[in-house]
């Protein structure tokens, strides 16, 4: 390595030199707290005191304008980004809550299909289809836009009737917003604006026990055993001694999804329509 002072237009060079690439720079126009190293060996980027970590960096701003953390991969995508005025976001270039995570549209790999094997298996290399893809997804090869039926592995899709055949190709994908933390303590799972402490805009699935004081649905399909504040009349009971899509719903006056209460008699009428 080779310590040249000055290169051109930098104050401050390194160049490897074997190969003569210049492999650290300081620009001429620099300002004097671009980069500093202190005594203990922290590291300081628009800061000339880091003693809080050994990287500290100050933005140039308090705003949304202006950036403090900016990371891309080889390919120029945006994959971590912290804004001056504090929003911090994963693969996007406009967090628009305290914490935002969303997916990019270009996926990672390549991917490959062959019709004379199969007309409905995609097959990827150096691929995350598990953590990219859901059945329903679609993806899309050249010109070819395929649903997705089964995500088998991170490099096997089954998909729609595959009518191209494609060799370490590239791909695109939906993408979008996926996960948003908003000041004031809300969470959005596929929503960026969550209006209650857990918004989430889709499916949900709960493996252990669901406790709530109030549930409140359009639907509850099939249910195996829902209980809430039944004291009160309201909630939803799995009967087990009777037969399969036998349940009660306890409502104070009536509900479309099967049955209506009547608190009078203590007793329901079943309306139940498979």
């Amino acid at each position: 390595m080779t310590i040249v002072l000055p290169v051109g237009t930098d104050k401050l060079g390194a160049k490897n030199h074997s190969k003569m690439h210049r492999v650290f720079a300081i620009d001429d126009s620099a300002t004097e707290q671009s980069v500093f190293v202190n005594s203990s060996g922290n590291v300081g980027i628009g800061n000339i005191n880091p003693t809080l970590a050994k990287l500290q960096v100050t933005g140039t701003g308090t705003s949304s304008l202006t950036n403090s953390v900016y990371i891309t991969d080889s390919s120029g995508n945006i994959r971590l980004l912290i804004r001056d005025d504090g929003n911090f976001g994963i693969d996007t270039l406009s967090p628009l809550t305290n914490f935002q995570v969303s997916q990019l549209s270009t996926g990672t790999g390549t991917v490959s299909t062959n019709t004379a094997i199969s007309t409905s298996t995609v097959t990827g290399t150096n691929t995350q289809f598990l953590n990219t893809f859901k059945p329903g997804d679609t993806i899309t090869i050249g010109a070819q836009t395929l649903t997705i039926f089964g995500v088998n592995s991170n490099t096997s899709l089954t998909t729609s009737n595959i009518t191209a055949n494609s060799t370490n190709s590239s791909y695109t994908l939906t993408g979008g917003n996926r996960f948003n933390v908003l000041g004031n303590g809300n969470v959005g799972i596929n929503t960026n604006t969550p209006v209650t402490t857990l918004d989430v805009n889709g499916n949900s699935r709960v493996s252990g026990d669901l406790s709530a004081n109030f549930i409140s649905a359009n639907i509850i399909a099939d249910p195996t055993y829902i209980q809430s504040d039944t004291i009160n009349g309201y909630g939803c009971i799995w009967n087990e001694s009777n037969s399969a899509d036998s349940y009660v719903i306890k409502t104070p006056r009536y509900t479309s999804y099967g049955c209506s209460w009547n608190e009078s008699t203590n007793s329901y009428t079943n309306n139940i329509t498979n």
